[in-house]
């Protein structure tokens, strides 16, 4: 923080002391005022609440107010206001000799104050502000045709920054309740301006008569000012009274050119002796230059080792970036193998929890086989025994006559309908011991060849010569056509081989 320029209101009453700083933070220039004594807390915010109120009676947009940046206890800030000064521009004019463009530049002070604020066209002075200004009958005031709705003390010339066709009020402090005449601030802004410049009264009391002020009201203006400052100054009014002073007529213009004279001599003698402290000086200062090219070459070779060393620290980083990031590609890849073995490891754990349920398996089917080959060898043994049975039997009556009834069965099973009433009428006729030729009756009771003799066209049916009859003890009495009947067969067989009975 870099303060640029500072200012210490001590010779004010306790609760008006204050100082104003500009300082320059990051690039950022603001200004600062701060209570010098806890006493002027109450005016720091005084300062803050009237800002907000003179904000709201501004009517003209070109006029406007800096920013508040920061609001404590003890201090605010604002932001700094660059641009040329109301001030130093009417001064310039006038140092210049333009008084047009200085009655011009007036004529701009006084209508930037006329038309900027909230107007009112009476006179109200409250209690408060009354006795700021007691040794004065206000009552004189009430002439006057423009009255601000707030009474606002600043807007002096030195307080006025023209920036962008816009006017800035900076240094706002003083703000009254009530409604002062716009000609009162005007009056301030004038003596401001004259006093700072020590001009001769008669130019300050020709603009007066420029713009037409009475001289009562300019006696009054003056006592009104007194009585301000010393609500500010108090008794410390004497000590800070050039605010106030009058610039006295010279009266002896040649005495003061004799005393201007005497001071130029003595001014030539300290210039005399100030060039030869100069010429000391410019000694020192040549030495110093050439201590100082010798400290640049010095400087300039530890610059080119310094960016020496630099490229090496540089190309070290490198060096170091390149083998930080080789370092996290192998930790990567470990990473990588070690989730890789993990998940081996995982699989040759369920790999070998797998081979002792195979090998478990492996027990238990070798453990069946044992089994089923002593079943198999039961079962050889059996079938081994059937075998001989059946080939034992083969050669029986009883085989062959089973073979009989099941060639018959799968004839019934094949056939349609007709062919199976021819056949079974071919079977009654045989169990009637109808004459068959030889052929047809080896084949019958052949357990391996088909009889398709059994399935002849109807006009080639056998014609019984014996007759089929039940008698009471459910047998079949099979008669010739002579009407003599001898028992043959059970009836049960015939019902099995489902032949129906006459």
């Amino acid at each position: 923080m870099e303060v640029i320029y500072s200012i210490y209101n001590r010779h004010r009453l306790p609760e008006f002391q204050i100082e104003t700083n500009i300082i320059e933070e990051n690039g950022q220039k603001k200004v600062i005022k701060k209570a010098i004594t806890k006493e002027a807390y109450p005016h720091i915010e005084d300062i803050y609440k009237n800002y907000f109120k003179l904000k709201d009676t501004i009517i003209n947009k070109n006029v406007k107010l800096p920013e508040i940046l920061k609001k404590k206890d003890n201090f605010i800030s604002f932001e700094f206001i660059e641009g040329k000064n109301f001030d130093k521009i009417l001064f310039e004019a006038f140092l210049n000799k333009n008084e047009d463009e200085y009655f011009k530049l007036l004529d701009e002070y006084y209508k930037v104050l006329s038309i900027s604020f909230k107007i009112v066209d009476k006179l109200f002075i409250p209690l408060e502000t009354e006795n700021i200004f007691k040794s004065v009958n206000l009552d004189l005031l009430n002439n006057e045709k423009k009255y601000y709705l707030l009474s606002y003390l600043d807007p002096v010339l030195s307080n006025i920054i023209i920036r962008d066709n816009s006017y800035y009020l900076i240094d706002n402090e003083w703000t009254l309740e009530g409604n002062l005449p716009v000609s009162f601030i005007f009056f301030r802004g004038l003596l401001s301006f004259y006093n700072k410049h020590r001009f001769e009264e008669v130019l300050l009391n020709r603009i007066f008569k420029y713009y037409k002020f009475p001289d009562k009201l300019i006696q009054v203006y003056y006592d009104m000012e007194k009585d301000f400052q010393y609500h500010v100054y108090g008794e410390n009014l004497q000590n800070k009274n050039k605010y106030l002073k009058k610039v006295e007529k010279i009266k002896d213009i040649k005495k003061l050119i004799e005393e201007k004279d005497k001071e130029i001599k003595n001014q030539s003698n300290w210039i005399n002796i100030c060039q030869e402290e100069v010429k000391k000086r410019d000694e020192n200062v040549r030495l110093l230059q050439k201590e100082f090219e010798e400290k640049e070459k010095w400087i300039a070779i530890c610059q080119e080792e310094i960016k020496k060393r630099d490229d090496n620290t540089k190309s070290l980083l490198n060096t170091l970036e390149d083998k930080a990031n080789y370092i996290n590609f192998l930790i990567i890849q470990l990473i990588e193998k070690e989730a890789h073995i993990n998940t081996l490891t995982h699989e040759i754990t369920e790999k070998k929890s797998h081979i002792n349920n195979l090998n478990h398996q492996l027990t238990e089917w070798n453990y069946q086989i044992t089994e089923k080959e002593t079943h198999i060898n039961n079962l050889n043994h059996q079938l081994t025994e059937v075998y001989n049975n059946i080939k034992i039997a083969s050669t029986t009556k009883a085989w062959k006559l089973m073979c009989f009834i099941r060639r018959i069965k799968e004839q019934l099973l094949a056939g349609n309908m007709g062919q199976k009433k021819s056949f079974l009428k071919w079977i009654k006729n045989k169990l009637l011991k109808q004459t068959v030729p030889e052929e047809l009756a080896l084949a019958r009771f052949s357990p391996i060849n088909f009889i398709p003799q059994f399935f002849v066209p109807a006009e080639n049916k056998l014609t019984p010569r014996k007759k089929i009859e039940k008698t009471e003890n459910s047998s079949v009495n099979v008669s010739d056509n002579k009407g003599s009947s001898v028992q043959t067969y059970d009836v049960i067989f015939f019902s099995i081989m489902g032949v129906k009975t006459e």
